[in-house]
């Protein structure tokens, strides 16, 4: 996946959490409930995207692999909903 790629499914991902009207938290280690992991990984996604910014996208790659796992796991998106976000344009 290139690094644009990753841009616009993170992108994707930070406005699905902002229009359900998703908080952020970044400490994981209180994070429970469905709410929690939903607003722990919005943080994740955001500092995902800034990863990509910064050029490390062997380290994003890896973050989105468990966001793209906890959302599946967590019945937001399907293995085959994410493999069409994942695909090139």
């Amino acid at each position: 996946m290139t690094s644009g790629k990753m841009t616009e499914v993170l992108d994707g991902y930070i406005k699905m959490f902002a229009d359900l009207g998703i908080s952020e938290i970044s400490d994981y280690t209180n994070v429970g409930s469905k709410s929690e992991r939903l607003q722990y990984l919005y943080a994740m996604c955001k500092k995902t995207k800034k990863l990509v910014e910064d050029g490390d996208v062997e380290k994003a790659n890896r973050w989105l692999g468990f966001i793209q796992g906890s959302l599946w796991v967590d019945k937001v998106f399907t293995i085959d909903d994410m493999r069409d976000h994942n695909r090139s344009s």
